[in-house]
C-alpha cells in the first residue's frame, strides 16, 4: 500500500515564503511534534528570525496537509510552499477556520523560537512572560514584522547588527 498525503508530507508547510517559511504549520520542526508559526522579528538580513509557537494537535496537521494535497502533488521535500487550492470549497472553509485561529492564538503563544536563516529546528527557545505578550500584541496591532533588535529590551538577546 502507498503512503498517505501526510506520511509524504514535507516537515513544514509554508503559508507564507521569504528565504526561508515565514509561517505556516510544522511537524517535527521547532521544537514541537507538531505546531503552528508566525514570524514576529528578524534582524536586517533576515538571517536571524523570532517565531511565535503556538502547539497544535498532530491530527490537525494532517487535516491542513491532506487538504491541501486533495489539489495538488506533494512535493519529496523538507518545506512544502502549497498553492491554495483544495478539492472542494468546503476543504478551503475548513483549513482557512483552522489557520485563522492559530493566527489569532499566535498573539499569546507557548513559546518563541529564536532560528538562524531557514534552519527548522530552534537556535533559541523563549518562555512567553507578560511583557512578552504585550510586545506582540502591539506588532500585531502595528501590522507586518518588526526589527529584531527592537526585542532585545524584553528578551534575553543582543542586538544584531
Amino acid at each position: 500500500m502507498g503512503k498517505t498525503a501526510v506520511q509524504n508530507s514535507p516537515k513544514v508547510i509554508a503559508l507564507d515564503y521569504y528565504d526561508g517559511p515565514l509561517e505556516g504549520v510544522s511537524m517535527g520542526a521547532f521544537g514541537c511534534r507538531c505546531c503552528y508559526f508566525k514570524l514576529l522579528a528578524w534582524d536586517d538580513l533576515g538571517d536571524n528570525r523570532l517565531f511565535a509557537i503556538v502547539s497544535m494537535d498532530c491530527s490537525q496537521y494532517e487535516e491542513i496537509a491532506t487538504a491541501l494535497a486533495s489539489a495538488q502533488p506533494v512535493p519529496d521535500t523538507p518545506v512544502w510552499l502549497p498553492q491554495w487550492k483544495f478539492a472542494s470549497d468546503a476543504l478551503a472553509r475548513r483549513v482557512s477556520l483552522l489557520l485563522d485561529g492559530y493566527s489569532r492564538r499566535s498573539r499569546s503563544p507557548e513559546f518563541l523560537c529564536l532560528n538562524f536563516c531557514a534552519q527548522l529546528q530552534p537556535s533559541r527557545m523563549f518562555p512567553v512572560s507578560d511583557q512578552v505578550r504585550d510586545k506582540i500584541e502591539a506588532a500585531a496591532v502595528r501590522g507586518g514584522v518588526s526589527d529584531l533588535n527592537d526585542w532585545a529590551g524584553v528578551l534575553p538577546i543582543d542586538r544584531f547588527s
